[in-house]
């Protein structure tokens, strides 16, 4: 039978005739959707508004079980009939109801409701299903009469019985029901309840058929139905295995405990009015007593945020996170010790500060050797000019302590440009023999500081010296510029290795640089790797990856032109997600010491000098020579002034503005004995005009001047015809008088 469609309340007019009570009931919404005059009688309620308002959302569990059931039946067609007890105000009504299923607004389901009085023909029934529940439940209900000689058991359920066999029917005796009792101190308060005339409840541990068995027993004083008489109903639950569950969770409690007191963070716990509960040694050892008893000192502490407080010996990070303690609510607050973290940390921003402000000294260089190029052109002229107007002086001259001045103003200008470079590293550097192999074992604990505790460092060196001819200054820039890059790779950690062979390469294998012996240093990380975009332009200064203000883009640039100025390469393989491996070839030296690189040194003094070498005194001759120069020189003041040391040294001077006039001088069929030419002209570099020239002329000396820092002509710098500026006349006819005699 399908259920009815009730489509609105004014279907149920015929009801409200009715004097028995009926009622529909929403089952999805537990609320009341109608009910006739004699069911709001029945809920004591004033009106069908007052009905319809009052809250069903309450519902025991076992009453929406009973619902849910009803619903399946009301599905299958069938109707319910069944004694329910309802407390419309409080007081129990028992009545006999009959259900139907139906449909109301929107296709909800419902159940009609007749209520009637109960049957008292089928009380003797719903007495025996009473007894029959009694049979089948699972636990142990016994009456006992109370009387002066003790318990008389009047009625025990099958469980009962087959727990207690001894308390058959009639049985009595003074102690019979406390007897099973093991503990004594458990068995005079239940007779104190029982004397009492109140209710007792424990969690025993009592003598069964089964042997000692732990149960929760509860015992009510209550009137025998039959006499009226005074008794105790008693109903006993076995919770054995429940109590052995407790007591592995107590223990694991315990054992949980034990290892909470020693655990390395401090933990403790504060109820809610602020009081400290527990604190573990560790905290103790911590905060001492203001963790145990001052808590509050703390000050006001947001749940879940990490707050930093002072500890003995150092700082911890504190986190209060809500808990309970003996059912209460309350808060546990775990303090960690991150003194030693503080440090790494601390330490870590030192060496990145560091390498950052290593990177800010190398673009401070990189405008400091721009500078230096138009402010040795000055430079040059001045000294220049200074030293002809010393040529003409006596000591009595008028000016000749003005002139002293301005040629001491200007070398201290020099002085002052060349401590600029060096502040920058824009220098050639002091390159000397060096066991690259100790440096980086020297660098070891600084790289690994770098790095950081999340990436994982290996070093794996050669057998052998590594000796390279280098500045130690700038391969340690090498070392550690590689590392920070790694570093900077990989934010969630990884691994990091350096290595180093000694390879024998001919020719092909090592170009672009030419065959031999090299030292190959392979740095190689896990990170995240780059697209060959990214690899294309990774050598470009100022080229970066990085977010605005985390890096200048010059470290890679650097590590790049060092390997260059030492006469290596330097190559990146990388994909993304397969992180990077940059490979450095440095050519290995096979000499006995670094007197080379002294003599370099010696040299590049030589082309400066010092003040009292490089002014020439009253009456000191310029060096003469003869010969054709082809001067190529963009600055027209520094052109002029040079073109005038050369001619009073006794050269003749074709002076040219430019390389393209250079070249077209050149192709006129003029005769040349020696080029000086600016290493840095708008039109194309020095090398390059040189290299056309002798397409044209054929083998000439060269003589390369430049006012940029040694390291931006590199391949110029061990050269013997370079000649940094500013320069002095003195050193410049020196310079071309070397080249002219040697043949060059």
């Amino acid at each position: 039978m399908s259920e009815v469609l009730i489509r609105g309340r004014e279907q149920l007019e015929l009801f409200e005739l009715l004097q028995t009570p009926v009622w529909i009931f929403d089952i999805d919404a537990r609320a009341m959707w109608w009910a006739n005059a004699a069911g709001q009688r029945l809920w004591e309620a004033p009106s069908l508004e007052a009905l319809l308002a009052r809250d069903f959302s309450d519902m025991s569990e076992s009453t929406i079980i009973r619902l849910e059931r009803y619903r399946e039946r009301f599905a299958r067609g069938e109707r319910v009939s069944e004694q329910w007890t309802f407390y419309p105000l409080g007081a129990a009504t028992t009545v006999r109801c009959r259900f139907s299923g139906v449909r109301i607004e929107h296709g909800r389901p419902a159940m009609l409701c007749e209520a009637v009085p109960p049957d008292e023909s089928r009380l003797a029934v719903e007495g025996l299903r009473g007894v029959e529940a009694l049979r089948h439940t699972t636990s142990m209900i016994s009456l006992y009469a109370i009387g002066e000689a003790g318990f008389e058991l009047l009625m025990a359920n099958p469980m009962a019985l087959q727990a207690f066999p001894g308390d058959g029917a009639g049985s009595s005796g003074p102690t019979r029901l406390p007897a099973r009792i093991l503990d004594a101190k458990a068995r005079g308060q239940l007779l104190a309840a029982v004397e009492a005339g109140e209710e007792f409840r424990a969690q025993l541990e009592v003598e069964t058929a089964a042997g000692r068995r732990w149960h929760a027993l509860v015992a009510r004083p209550t009137r025998d139905p039959l006499d009226g008489g005074p008794a105790l109903l008693v109903n006993e639950e076995d919770v054995t295995e429940h109590t052995m569950l407790l007591a592995h969770h107590e223990y694991a409690r315990e054992t949980f405990a034990s290892v909470i007191e020693r655990h390395a963070d401090g933990l403790l716990i504060v109820d809610g009015a602020g009081e400290c509960r527990y604190a573990n040694a560790t905290c103790e050892q911590m905060a001492g007593e203001r963790a145990v008893a001052e808590v509050q000192r703390w000050g006001p502490l947001e749940l879940g945020a990490v707050h930093e407080v002072d500890i003995a010996g150092g700082v911890g990070e504190l986190r209060v996170l809500p808990t309970s303690w003996e059912g209460e609510p309350a808060f546990m607050v775990m303090i960690r010790d991150v003194s030693e973290l503080r440090a790494a940390e601390s330490e870590r921003a030192r060496l990145e500060e560091r390498v950052r402000q290593a990177q800010r000294l190398d673009s401070l260089g990189r405008l400091a050797g721009g500078v230096a190029h138009d402010f040795n052109n000055l430079l040059s002229v001045i000294l220049g000019t200074a030293e002809f107007l010393s040529d003409g002086m006596g000591p009595d001259h008028a000016h000749a302590e003005d002139v002293a001045a301005i040629v001491d103003a200007a070398l201290r200008g020099r002085e002052l440009t060349q401590q600029m470079l060096a502040i920058g590293r824009q220098h050639h550097g002091s390159p000397r023999v060096t066991d690259i192999h100790e440096l980086i074992l020297g660098l070891r604990e600084l790289m690994a500081k770098l790095l950081g505790e999340h990436v994982l460092f290996e070093l794996d060196l050669c057998a052998g010296s590594g000796r390279v001819l280098i500045d130690p200054w700038q391969f340690e820039q090498i070392v550690l510029n590689l590392t920070g890059n790694a570093r900077d790779a990989m934010n969630r950690g990884g691994s990091f290795s350096m290595s180093t062979r000694t390879c024998e390469l001919d020719d092909e294998h090592a170009a672009p640089l030419a065959g031999g012996r090299y030292i190959e240093l392979v740095a190689r990380d896990t990170g995240e790797g780059m697209s060959p975009e990214v690899c294309e332009h990774i050598f470009d200064p100022f080229f970066t990856t990085k977010e605005v203000g985390e890096g200048t883009g010059l470290g890679l640039a650097t590590v790049y032109g060092i390997v260059q100025l030492a006469g290596g390469s330097v190559r990146v393989d990388s994909e993304p997600g397969r992180g990077a491996c940059f490979t450095i070839l440095l050519p290995e030296d096979a000499s006995e010491d670094d007197a080379a690189s002294d003599d370099a040194d010696a040299g590049e003094a030589s082309g400066s000098g010092s003040a009292s070498t490089k002014v020439a005194s009253k009456g000191r001759e310029l060096p003469q020579g003869s010969g054709r120069i082809l001067l190529v020189e963009d600055e027209p003041t520094v052109r002029k002034l040079t073109a005038r040391i050369l001619e009073r040294g006794g050269y003749e001077v074709k002076a040219a503005s430019g390389p393209l006039e250079a070249l077209e001088l050149a192709r006129g069929e003029l005769e040349i004995d020696l080029v000086l030419t600016d290493v840095v002209m708008p039109e194309m570099s020095g090398p390059e005009l040189v290299a056309e020239l002798l397409a044209i002329c054929g083998p000439l000396p060269v003589v390369y001047v430049s006012g940029y820092a040694k390291s931006t002509s590199a391949w110029l710098g061990d050269m013997p015809g370079f000649l940094p500026k500013p320069f002095t006349p003195a050193a410049l006819l020196a310079k071309v008088a070397e080249l002219l005699d040697g043949g060059e």
